[in-house]
């Protein structure tokens, strides 16, 4: 996930009804950057502020390519 793919993602959610539950799984990606998971977090307390339930899962089976909290994502290839 990408900004360039994310604006489409952002579209989607914010149709969802505050009053539902949503959870967003990574578990398949490759990898996440710092704006998608930046927004999605601004998203996540807009949701809960307003009543919702908003969870993202999937990103512990990845790597934070640095420190920072939003770090980019990428995912971890065993072989």
């Amino acid at each position: 996930a990408v900004f360039s793919n994310y604006l489409g993602l952002k579209k989607k959610l914010m149709s969802i009804p505050n009053s539902k539950s949503i959870i967003l799984d990574f578990s398949n990606s490759v990898l996440v950057d710092h704006t998608v998971l930046e927004n999605l977090h601004g998203i996540e307390e807009d949701y809960k502020r307003n009543g919702g339930s908003f969870h993202v899962i999937g990103l512990e089976q990845m790597a934070k390519l640095s420190e920072h909290e939003f770090a980019a994502r990428k995912r971890l290839i065993t072989r």
